[in-house]
C-alpha cells in the first residue's frame, strides 16, 4: 500500500515520542512512502528545534540526519509544480489552514496515495473531508 506521511508523523520514525511504535507498524505495512516537497526542510526544522529545546543531543541529531539521508533516497516525493500550488491555495481558501499544512494536504491529495498519515489533529480533521483513508498517530 502506498502511504503519504506528513512531517508530524514521519518525525516519529527518527525521534522517540508518543506514537513512534504505531508509526513503525504502519511503515511495515506500506510498500511505498510518499512525502511532500517541503518535508526535508520541515524535518530539519523539527530536529533543530529539539536540539535547541534540549530534547536531543548533537550526537543524536547526527544519527537522525544520517538515517534521514538514507531513507529519503527511497521515499517518493511529490513534485513542486503549478498543480501543487493551486491545490494548496484552494485548501487555504476553503479551510483557512497554515501554509505548510496546505502543502502537506495538497501533496497527499495529488500523490494518489492510498493512505494519509498525520499526527496533527487539525490537519487530520480536514484531511478526512478530502481523502479516502486518513490515519491519526
Amino acid at each position: 500500500m502506498k502511504g503519504f506521511l506528513d512531517t508530524s508523523s514521519l518525525c516519529k520514525k527518527y525521534i522517540e515520542e508518543e506514537g513512534s511504535e504505531t508509526l513503525v507498524r504502519f511503515l511495515n505495512d506500506l510498500s511505498d512512502v510518499i512525502v511532500s516537497p517541503v518535508c526535508w526542510i520541515e524535518m530539519h526544522s523539527a530536529v533543530e528545534r529539539r536540539i535547541h529545546e534540549g530534547k536531543i543531543t548533537f550526537i543524536e541529531a547526527a544519527r537522525i540526519y544520517t538515517e534521514m539521508k538514507i531513507d529519503f533516497n527511497f521515499f517518493g516525493k511529490v513534485v513542486w509544480n503549478d498543480d501543487l500550488e493551486h491545490k494548496s491555495v484552494e485548501f487555504v481558501q476553503h479551510y483557512q489552514i497554515k501554509t505548510l499544512d496546505s502543502i502537506q494536504l495538497a501533496s497527499a491529495y495529488l500523490s494518489q496515495a492510498e493512505m494519509f498519515v498525520t499526527s496533527d489533529k487539525k490537519l487530520f480533521d480536514i484531511a478526512k473531508k478530502e481523502l479516502k483513508k486518513v490515519e491519526f498517530i
